[in-house]
């Protein structure tokens, strides 16, 4: 339990930092808050990175999902700490770049799974529904996302369509990407969520945890599951239902990029995502950080220089 109280604070700091006046290298522009579809909570948008405002070539397109839990934080936390030097790197070798919002889990129940899992395959979708008006290669598509960002991008990537089906007018493209980049992200529900905590266990772990920590829990169960706790049996294999170790039979190539101290979203949550796609031989790309956290807060200049290094050689590998 304390790696979900960990989970939630962790993901929230990531906003420090923020800069308000970003500045982007050479020519690259934003073209900031773009709706990209509607839903019964409001309407969602994208940022839109071009590398070089004016030209007309056909770029690769990088995707980039936000964490925060599934309950905080928007798309703009792309322009923030090491992500923004990911950011830039990309830019700088010729890659779009969209930033997407999705909905969040809140504790009215409003938002349940599938639906930020649609809004993420919907997003894939509208790059290649726009790819003439921004120059978007629509066969040449990644997609990467931080904590949170990080599960929802694998899902995307590993899930069948039908798994996603999001708004109507999206639905003649498909949600098909060519690779994927998991920053930290959980790859098995169960673990982190601790569905059968129930009973006893749940009145002690009251004594040691807030009303909030708790409550923020139990609307994920709920957003992932649908069940109360009195079923808690279902509720674990509805968790297993939206982790991405179940669908790595489906995977794309992965770069894996983890912190060997992670106290938030495990190690061995990455060691699994890698033992899993080595039974299903799928490629991967395997880059443990040595000594970091969540959120890799201790990261050097050179540090996340060789992030962004990663990210740029590996979408390379792929979209070229």
């Amino acid at each position: 339990m304390h790696r979900f109280l960990l989970l939630l604070l962790g993901c929230i700091a990531a906003l420090s930092g923020f800069c308000r006046s970003l500045q982007l290298p050479g020519r690259a522009c934003l073209i900031e808050g773009i709706t990209y579809k509607q839903t019964p909570q409001g309407p969602l948008a994208v940022d839109v990175f071009l590398p070089d405002s004016a030209s007309t070539a056909v770029r690769p397109v990088f995707l980039f999902i936000h964490g925060g839990s599934w309950m905080e934080l928007t798309r703009s936390t792309l322009r923030t700490g090491f992500r923004k030097v990911v950011l830039d790197s990309l830019l700088c070798a010729g890659y779009a770049v969209v930033s997407v919002d999705y909905r969040l889990v809140k504790h009215d129940g409003s938002v349940a799974y599938p639906a930020p899992l649609s809004d993420c395959k919907d997003a894939v979708r509208w790059i290649r529904r726009e790819a003439a008006r921004y120059h978007f290669d629509p066969q040449r598509i990644a997609v990467g996302g931080c904590s949170a960002g990080g599960h929802l991008a694998m899902l995307t990537a590993y899930t069948p369509d039908e798994m996603g089906q999001g708004e109507t007018t999206l639905s003649d493209y498909s949600a098909r990407v060519n690779c994927c980049i998991d920053i930290y992200g959980p790859t098995y529900l169960g673990s982190l969520l601790h569905p059968n905590l129930v009973g006893p266990p749940l009145w002690l772990a009251r004594l040691f945890f807030s009303k909030n920590t708790l409550r923020m829990r139990e609307a994920l169960l709920q957003a992932f599951t649908q069940e109360s706790g009195r079923h808690p049996l279902r509720r674990k294999r509805a968790c297993r239902s939206y982790s991405p170790l179940e669908y790595t039979s489906g995977a794309v190539p992965t770069l894996i990029l983890h912190g060997n101290k992670d106290r938030v979203v495990p190690f061995s949550q990455a060691k699994r995502l890698r033992k899993a796609l080595e039974k299903a031989s799928v490629s991967y790309e395997w880059v443990p950080l040595a000594g970091e956290d969540h959120s890799f807060p201790t990261l050097t200049s050179e540090g996340k220089a060789s992030v962004a290094a990663h990210v740029r050689r590996f979408a390379d590998a792929h979209l070229r």
